[in-house]
């Protein structure tokens, strides 16, 4: 005899959160995950922060045709404040169309197709020139696919296992931007001590972004180094850089990578606290843009820290010390980052 008790499939949200990078932040969700006795799932969002803006609804078909195949769409709008670090704001509306599928227990690849409109705007008069070029409307149409290849034990808290993923981007099948990007990035995790939870991790991202044709990559298409993937240092902190301005203007070759130590405090259980050492390694170089002003060193930044972590009754909380031991003059340091979120 097996008793069975069916769950709501539908859900409504309201999050609240602070972290260094956003700002304050609310969001609203509601989400329906077996739509009409299917299986679809139909969900949207809203969310607001200091810096950051974004609106979206999405629809996913997880049997598409019959077939063990993903399929479904997302319809966005998103705003961004990016005058602290580059001295413009930025608008992004349009919609992606995706699909996915397994190929192997491990091994699962995604394509999807975006089409959006952007709008750079309200950059000062007194930005670097090389921002205020880039003012106005533009169109991007790209294709793209990501595959990964998975071995861990889980995706949150993992404690072994590996795994490696490639994404490729080509914009220019219609609109006026046109770029080829390319990313790898993977990780391993090792467990020390099963018993007390010490785990090693090692991960590592490299990308570049190439320009096709005489168009340059603009720079809301380009790589920025900084914040929460290199920690010690400002979001955006590290790379090309008008030093007259000092707006970051992003780079086309990226590289970054760190080394966690995961540290068992004894309090996990009772006071759901964690600790983790971190070494942190990266750089950033490439920049379509020349001139006296403009400083780009293609030499490695290190940070080393700690960060500690706590799952309390207002939602998890963390925060991050970062140091920086090799660094470049015009690189902004950020110490301290904090994070905190709690859904509803």
């Amino acid at each position: 005899n097996v008793e069975v008790e069916e769950k709501s499939t539908g859900d409504f949200s309201i999050g609240i959160g602070f972290s260094t990078s956003s700002g304050g932040l609310m969001e609203f969700k509601i989400q329906e995950r077996n739509l009409l006795g299917k299986g679809q799932s139909l969900g949207s969002m809203i969310s607001f922060a200091e810096r950051r803006e974004e609106q979206s609804i999405n629809f996913t078909e997880p049997y598409f045709l019959g077939h063990e195949v993903v399929a479904g769409f997302d319809v966005f709008r998103r705003s961004m404040d990016e005058e602290d670090y580059s001295s413009f704001k930025l608008d992004q509306t349009g919609f992606t169309l995706r699909t996915g599928y397994v190929l192997s227990e491990h091994l699962r690849q995604t394509w999807n197709y975006t089409f959006q409109q952007d709008d750079l705007r309200d950059v000062p008069s007194t930005a670097s020139r090389f921002v205020l070029d880039q003012q106005g409307d533009f169109t991007t149409s790209k294709v793209g696919h990501v595959i990964q290849y998975d071995r861990r034990d889980k995706m949150i808290r993992t404690t072994e296992g590996w795994f490696v993923a490639m994404r490729n981007d080509i914009a220019g099948l219609g609109g006026n931007v046109k770029y080829l990007r390319n990313s790898i990035n993977g990780g391993y995790f090792q467990h020390l001590d099963a018993e007390r939870d010490w785990v090693l991790s090692y991960t590592a991202t490299a990308g570049y972004v190439f320009k096709i044709g005489g168009d340059q990559v603009r720079i809301s298409d380009r790589f920025f180094l900084g914040g929460t993937n290199l920690r010690g240092f400002e979001d955006s902190g590290v790379g090309p850089r008008d030093i007259v301005t000092n707006d970051a203007l992003g780079g086309n070759f990226l590289y970054n990578g760190s080394v966690e130590l995961r540290v068992p405090l004894g309090l996990e259980q009772t006071a759901g606290i964690s600790s983790v050492f971190f070494l942190d390694f990266g750089s950033l170089t490439e920049v379509d843009a020349t001139g006296p002003e403009v400083r780009d060193e293609f030499s490695v930044r290190m940070s080393a820290g700690f960060g500690v972590s706590w799952d309390s009754p207002f939602g998890p909380v963390r925060g991050d010390f970062g140091f920086p031991i090799m660094k470049e003059g015009f690189d902004e340091k950020e110490i301290f980052r904090f994070s905190f979120g709690r859904v509803f």
